[in-house]
């Protein structure tokens, strides 16, 4: 969500220590899994400022 609030995408995935293939990876296990919640959940994330709430 952040990166269509135009932050940029590899940036954010280094702030958690991720790279942009960890990430591929991490998508094709979960995406077909929560499928349904992402749509529910989409427009709501999509207006909130995102991430703020994490502390890793």
């Amino acid at each position: 969500m952040e990166s269509t609030q135009g932050k940029d995408a590899a940036s954010i995935l280094q702030e958690y220590g991720l790279s942009v293939s960890d990430w591929g990876m991490v998508g094709a296990h979960w995406t077909p899994k929560m499928g349904e919640y992402m749509e529910k959940y989409n427009a709501e994330f999509a207006s909130a400022k995102v991430g703020d709430d994490i502390d890793f």
